[in-house]
């Protein structure tokens, strides 16, 4: 390679490249502050049979703030879970009116 070409190789286009990685980067670097941060509840936002899973907990109160927030967060956003939700409230507020009748 001739010199000059190498001069304008690092004075140019390498600042550009590297520029380019780290905005390519910075994206899973959040991701990767973030999944720390959660740590394994960030499960909970993904994946819906673990959040059918601790429904029953969410809605007696008994999840840590962390994952309840979660738990919603995936409620706001899953097409199925926020109707299984709906299913258990309804068991739960029947399974309630039954036992103030008896």
């Amino acid at each position: 390679m001739k010199p000059e070409r190498a001069g304008w190789l690092y004075r140019e286009a390498l600042p550009l490249v590297r520029a380019a990685a780290l905005r390519a980067l910075a994206v899973p670097r959040r991701l990767s502050a973030i999944d720390r941060w959660l740590g394994p509840s960030v499960d909970l936002l993904l994946d819906c049979r673990t959040v059918r899973r601790n429904l029953s907990d969410a809605l007696d109160d008994k999840l840590p703030p962390r994952q309840a927030a979660l738990v919603r967060a995936h409620l706001a956003t899953c097409a199925v879970c926020p109707r299984v939700d709906a299913e258990l409230r309804e068991t739960v507020d029947l399974l309630a009116s039954l036992r103030e009748e008896g």
